[in-house]
């Protein structure tokens, strides 16, 4: 016994109507699911606010990019290793802050989610 052939109808009385199957099952749009935001904060958060909100992730973050710079420079430091490695790890904690400072402040204007 083979399966019916599902094909959609067309009336010309019900345009702008999405089309029913021959099932009469009808066809729907669907939205994605809502995004839980939380509570809007503040629509201009200044660096005091950022800072006192940011979580451990945060901190593992800017700790995690001082380390990769840190062993970068020492890796590729050559005969000054010890300058090197101290530079670059203090411009991987600055990226890293720069970065968790960019993303803590989208969450507290509402822009990303929690």
């Amino acid at each position: 016994m083979a399966a019916p052939e599902r094909k959609h109808t067309y009336d010309k009385a019900g345009v702008g109507e999405a089309p029913a199957l021959v099932d009469g099952a009808a066809v729907k749009a669907s939205a994605p699911a809502p995004v839980d935001f939380r509570t809007f904060i503040d629509p201009a958060p200044e660096l005091e606010t950022v800072v006192l909100h940011f979580g451990p992730s945060d901190y593992a973050t800017i700790g995690a990019f001082f380390l990769a710079n840190a062993l970068g420079g020492w890796r590729f430091g050559g005969a000054v290793r010890g300058p090197t490695a101290g530079t670059t790890g203090t411009l991987g904690a600055l990226a890293g802050f720069l970065y968790c400072y960019g993303q803590t402040s989208y969450k507290l204007m509402g822009l990303k989610p929690w």
